[in-house]
């Protein structure tokens, strides 16, 4: 996003002068020359272009490593499911009166 204006102007404005505070401070302010059609280049903006830092590899390999535990598949039994249920219990939430009083 560029915001192109006259700073004093925009900084009588706390939320302006944040923006503006915040763009000097991460060097992404720019003063732009007279005529300003020649801020309108494509060599002017590519010199603003703000280049990603190259992240570090231990944080790569730190996002791989929980990317292969969260992707890994999980083996189960369809088989056994059926043994994890408390013998006798055989709750059949569709038959549980919901207490609507409809069958009086």
């Amino acid at each position: 996003m560029q915001v192109i204006g006259s700073a004093s102007t925009l900084k009588k404005d706390k939320h302006w002068t944040n923006l503006v505070e915040s763009a000097k401070e991460r060097n992404r302010y720019f003063k732009v020359p007279k005529p300003f059609t020649a801020f309108f280049t494509e060599d002017s903006f590519k010199s603003m272009k703000v280049e990603r830092p190259v992240p570090d590899a231990r944080i790569s390999q730190a996002v791989e490593a929980i990317n292969e535990v969260v992707a890994r598949p999980e083996v189960m039994d369809a088989d056994d499911a059926g043994d994890h249920q408390a013998d006798g219990d055989d709750y059949d939430a569709m038959e549980a009166d919901d207490g609507g009083g409809g069958d009086d």
